[in-house]
């Protein structure tokens, strides 16, 4: 908890609020605060809980992130130019937060969509015999589940490039196709994990590489 005291003070000021009106909010004195933000007092637990939504951080992020280091590090990058459409400290990168929140947005989408359109096929071809034994449903969930799988395969490889876990080499176009198609099977069984794991980096992180 060494860091708590300093991101008390940035978090505070980044909220525009005063130290009066921030001791005001979360039911403490306004010498409390001061001593929280010189490092003479530690907050308890109930109070972290009480100033983490006011202070807009997760409250594990506010328990183990260091802010000023982060504040300074952005603002090194900042003056070299480097990230400076992407980066933002409380944020993170918008890229990452964008590509988490287009799976969370394409998947539901992707599967709704398949379903209806595989149920309007259906309901337009004429009946087989063999058809009888066939439960529509199952051909819209099965379509759904497939279409579902590949679109995560494509991410899961997508993530892999950028996590750099692999590096794309010429010979790579031989094993492609085999690949997506077990990894649109594991992603089609794995989707609730896949689901949360973005929802997790997109929400919950907002895009933050840590």
């Amino acid at each position: 908890m060494s860091n708590i005291h300093t991101n008390i003070k940035i978090l505070r000021e980044e909220a525009r609020l005063s130290q009066e009106e921030f001791a005001d909010k979360v039911g403490v004195s306004l010498e409390t605060v001061k001593l929280w933000e010189k490092g003479k007092l530690d907050p308890t637990s109930s109070e972290i809980t009480i100033m983490c939504p006011i202070l807009r951080i997760h409250e594990e992020d506010f328990l183990e992130r260091d802010i000023l280091s982060e504040r300074n590090e952005a603002g090194d990058m900042m003056k070299k130019s480097q990230n400076r459409n992407t980066y933002n400290w409380y944020y993170g990168d918008r890229k990452i937060f964008a590509f988490y929140l287009s799976y969370l947005i394409i998947i539901p989408l992707a599967i709704i969509f398949t379903f209806l359109i595989i149920g309007a096929l259906a309901k337009m071809a004429p009946a087989e015999p063999s058809d009888e034994f066939i439960n529509p449903i199952v051909s819209q969930i099965m379509a759904s589940f497939l279409v579902e799988g590949f679109i995560s395969a494509i991410y899961i490889i997508i993530y892999m490039f950028k996590r750099r876990i692999l590096r794309f080499q010429w010979w790579y176009v031989f094993w492609i196709s085999p690949a997506l198609g077990i990894l649109t099977i594991i992603a089609g069984i794995g989707m609730i994990g896949l689901y949360g794991f973005a929802f997790y980096k997109a929400v919950i992180k907002k895009g933050k590489n840590i």
